[in-house]
């Protein structure tokens, strides 16, 4: 009868360990060249004076189609909700560079906080086969090969999907073929704690809104 209760025992704790078990941290790329998250707005525009700023949308606008593949791909933390109002008070812009090529960030994404500051979320970038011998899934492959099974698949976007990347980042990597027919991955990177902060500002800056209104009355 022991052994019966400790082997039921055992059966039912495995998955409990299993669910408790930390996620793997992923170490894949996270900067590009002068390109890392958490930048202003202003200094970036500073050193890059050849992107094209878009005008600004709420989140909820910038997300409103989620078939728009075309679109930046924008993931959200798991562990977080969005109120309706703050998705509407949340602000993206965009700033996207003349044309795709190899070695180069096409698109940057900023996100704005309640006190009115951009601070860089997102952004994307280019690494072609200089060899111009793979295709773009044997490109998808060395991927793998160097940062191991991936988490997640768009397929869609036909991307690949790392979370938990440095504890604090989502990654995608996709095919995509440049000017010149040159064989390219587009790396996307997500910054969770970069959007966490803006939404925990909005957040903090509606409840002390509503607590000012409630003296008034």
């Amino acid at each position: 009868m022991k052994t019966l209760i400790g082997a039921l025992l055992a059966v039912l704790l495995i998955p409990a360990l299993a669910l408790g078990e930390d996620k793997p941290v992923r170490q894949n790329k996270v900067e590009f060249d002068l390109v890392t998250t958490g930048q202003r707005l202003d200094v970036f525009r500073t050193a890059g004076p050849q992107y094209t700023k878009a005008e600004p949308l709420s989140w909820e606008a910038f997300t409103k189609n989620p078939f728009d593949y075309a679109r930046m791909w924008t993931p959200f933390p798991e562990d977080e909700y969005l109120p309706s109002r703050i998705a509407k008070a949340l602000e993206v812009v965009t700033l996207t560079a003349s044309a795709p090529a190899c070695d180069m960030a096409p698109r940057v994404l900023f996100i704005r906080g309640a006190d009115g500051g951009y601070h860089l979320y997102a952004f994307e970038f280019n690494v072609c086969d200089a060899t111009g011998r793979l295709t773009p899934a044997e490109m998808i492959q060395q991927y793998i090969a160097k940062y191991g099974v991936f988490d997640g698949k768009d397929y869609d976007r036909q991307m690949i999907v790392y979370r938990n990347v440095k504890t604090q980042y989502a990654v995608g990597a996709r095919p995509v073929t440049l000017e010149g027919n040159r064989t390219a991955l587009t790396v996307t990177v997500a910054d969770m704690n970069t959007l966490k902060r803006a939404l925990r500002s909005w957040r903090l800056a509606l409840s002390t809104a509503e607590a000012v209104v409630k003296n008034d009355f």
